[in-house]
């Protein structure tokens, strides 16, 4: 069977078998696995992720699994780069991709692509979560006001975690 361009997904929540799943289409196909999740990327999150342990994998490989360390930060933007450029290899092989996982947002990116805008601005962020944190999160709105776009459905509540904050502004 030829894989030249085809992509197997198993994507769903938490313990619903997906890394049984694609354990099972990789070694019927012939494919490799390529983790869509967005803790497995990350060295030493082994509990809570559900990694399938080295042996567990049966000797099918699997790539994007603990690639980044937990004080990096790791975009969707990145595993779609990462994840495009795995895929080539996998199909330069004759090989089956198989992307596993419960990232949803990871498997848009990939498919989909993301908001052509700039990227995030850590310089900019900081600044603006001091500014909430100084004169408070009205301040934000008020300056989205300020430019006539409403605040997002998102950013309406007044206390929310500081990344969402500023991701909205």
């Amino acid at each position: 069977m030829s894989h030249s361009r085809r992509v197997l997904a198993v994507l769903g929540p938490t313990a619903s078998g997906k890394s049984a799943l694609g354990l099972a289409l990789a070694e019927r196909y012939g494919g490799e696995i390529i983790n869509c999740d967005s803790t497995a990327v990350y060295r030493g999150f082994d509990i809570g992720t559900d990694k399938v342990s080295i042996e567990g994998r049966r000797g099918i490989p699997h790539h994007l699994i603990d690639i980044a360390d937990p004080r990096e930060v790791y975009t969707a933007a990145q595993f779609a780069a990462d994840a495009a450029a795995t895929i080539r290899h996998v199909h330069a092989r004759g090989r089956l991709p198989i992307l596993v996982g419960g990232t949803g947002f990871y498997y848009r990116a990939l498919t989909r692509g993301l908001f052509p805008g700039p990227g995030a601005d850590a310089e900019l962020r900081a600044r603006l979560n001091t500014v909430a944190d100084r004169r408070g999160v009205e301040r934000l709105h008020s300056w989205l006001r300020w430019i006539l776009l409403p605040p997002p459905a998102s950013c309406r509540a007044t206390a929310f975690e500081s990344c969402a904050r500023s991701r909205c502004i």
